[in-house]
């Protein structure tokens, strides 16, 4: 989940804080956010309420589901 973020304080390791205007952050090295407690009934939220999400049986996501059995071979069967 990439994220940009306006007006925001930066905590460094070592405890120094900074303000930055603008940034843009990579999922992979979002750690840790605070929100506006307001935020908590935002409509843009309600998606990521788990009684909206559809439950998928067992194979039903992305990829193959419940994988196979490959033989004794080398490498993946294709």
């Amino acid at each position: 989940m990439n994220i940009q973020v306006r007006n925001i304080t930066v905590t460094e390791r070592d405890g120094r804080t900074s303000h930055l205007e603008q940034a843009y952050i990579r999922g992979s090295h979002a750690r840790f956010f605070i929100v506006p407690d307001m935020l908590k009934n935002a409509p843009m939220f309600k998606r990521m309420d788990p009684k909206f999400s559809k439950t998928r049986g067992i194979g039903m996501n992305r990829g193959r589901g419940i994988s196979r059995g490959t033989g004794r071979g080398r490498g993946m069967a294709r």
